[in-house]
């Protein structure tokens, strides 16, 4: 970005923090599955799960943030007249001076899968080997919430003379101006993915005294209804800001609101693995411990979406719905066969 005059801002962020979205990463999470199941005399047996809110959550505050915007509008331009009142002065672009940036990210997966089995007649290992197949649905549901507050009651002073030449001559006037347009601002973007298909795998398990261990995988062919939803409230202290702000420098900003969505389907490919071994305290109670893996590909994530150059600001970025997902952690539960 090339300097202005409204620039000379930023010199109160030289110790500023750059903003980024680098916090958002992986962080241990608690969340429940239940499963029911029965298998009939005949070896075919019916499964249902149920992937209840599993979430978490990341947090970060930055004081005096480096944050701009693209301004293609030029909306965040301040303007001047001089003295004589019919000659207008552009004096550049007003960036974004928040006191506070606070950035939260929340990730949730929820999932319902119903699966018919059969179980394959006992292996000469003493195992069994189970075919699943069914349907399967599963929602990752990103929300990406950003809120910038400070300086907006601070008046900028700027002085400027400029020559217009015969008659009017050189003309000098004191231009004033809030250092933060924006203050009070906040924007939250939400991407849901909806993955819905048919889902097959297979289980083997294997069972010595009163341990039983147990591999499975799954794969789901899904069909991703993708919503992205944003809400920005920009600047909603602009009237105040105006006010604050002398006659001499009439600011076109009235601050922005927006309510839009997105839309769009892709191809969502999922595949999970499960390792568990199993310690029968009584011969219908266990005690389980495993492992669970999931990996998803062709989703969309929150904070992947937000376009800062847009007219308006802040707008939802278009693709950026391509993108792979990964989940796996230790589980443990109680087991009851009846």
């Amino acid at each position: 970005m090339e300097p202005t005059v409204g620039d000379f801002i930023l010199g109160a962020h030289i110790n500023g923090q750059t903003v980024d979205t680098g916090f958002i990463g992986a962080t241990g999470a608690w969340g429940n599955r239940w499963e029911v199941g029965y298998i009939d005399t005949d070896n075919y047996g019916w499964q249902a799960s149920v992937l209840d809110h599993v979430s978490q959550g990341q947090f970060r505050a930055v004081k005096n943030p480096l944050f701009l915007l693209d301004d293609p509008n030029a909306l965040l331009h301040a303007r001047g007249f001089f003295p004589i009142g019919i000659i207008p002065i552009d004096l550049g672009e007003v960036p974004p001076a928040f006191s506070d940036l606070t950035m939260k990210n929340v990730l949730v997966l929820n999932g319902l899968e119903l699966m018919r089995f059969y179980r394959a007649p006992r292996l000469h290992n003493g195992g069994f080997f189970e075919l699943l197949y069914g349907a399967r649905w599963l929602q990752i549901n990103d929300t990406f919430l950003v809120q910038g507050t400070g300086n907006g009651n601070i008046v900028n002073s700027f002085t400027i003379t400029e020559d217009f030449g015969p008659p009017i001559g050189s003309q000098t006037t004191t231009v004033n101006w809030p250092q933060n347009l924006l203050d009070s601002s906040i924007w939250s973007i939400r991407a849901m993915n909806n993955i819905v298909g048919p889902q097959i795998g297979g289980r083997w398990e294997r069972q010595r005294e009163r341990w039983i261990t147990s591999f499975e995988a799954r794969f789901l062919a899904g069909a991703n209804f993708q919503n992205v939803h944003l809400k920005t409230n920009l600047g909603d202290q602009a009237v105040a800001n105006q006010t604050a702000a002398a006659t001499t420098t009439p600011i076109i900003f009235n601050g922005i609101g927006t309510n839009t969505h997105q839309f769009a389907t892709t191809f969502s490919p999922v595949g999970e693995f499960r390792l568990q071994t199993v310690f029968q305290v009584t011969s219908n109670v266990g005690l389980k411990l495993g492992y669970t893996g999931l990996v998803v590909g062709n989703i969309t994530r929150a904070s992947d979406r937000i376009d800062y150059s847009g007219p308006n600001l802040i707008s939802i970025l278009n693709g950026a719905n391509h993108q792979i997902f990964y989940s796996n952690g230790v589980n443990f539960g109680v087991e009851i066969n009846r």
